[in-house]
């Protein structure tokens, strides 16, 4: 797996991470709040261990004709249909 494509996997991990928070809704307790705090900083560290604390990622989102992962699009796509079907 090349480095955007894992670095792209620990972003989403996050997002996932704050949207399971969000669709607890009203105000979560303080144990799920701490425990998704601690989560989230460690894939922080993860990011940190994979760009070098972002010293070996410079200019790597910024390709001008950067040409969409079709089968990446795929497994997005399949992943939430299984999320859904649950």
């Amino acid at each position: 797996m090349n480095l955007a494509k894992q670095i792209n996997k620990k972003l989403d991990e996050i997002l996932n991470i704050r949207a399971e928070i969000k669709a607890i809704g009203g105000s979560p307790n303080k144990d799920s709040i701490i425990l998704s705090n601690e989560m989230i900083n460690q894939i922080k560290g993860e990011l940190n261990e994979i760009t070098n604390n972002g010293l070996n990622v410079k200019e790597i989102f910024t390709n001008k004709y950067y040409i969409n992962d079709v089968m990446q699009d795929r497994e997005l796509v399949r992943t939430e249909n299984n999320k859904e079907s649950s």
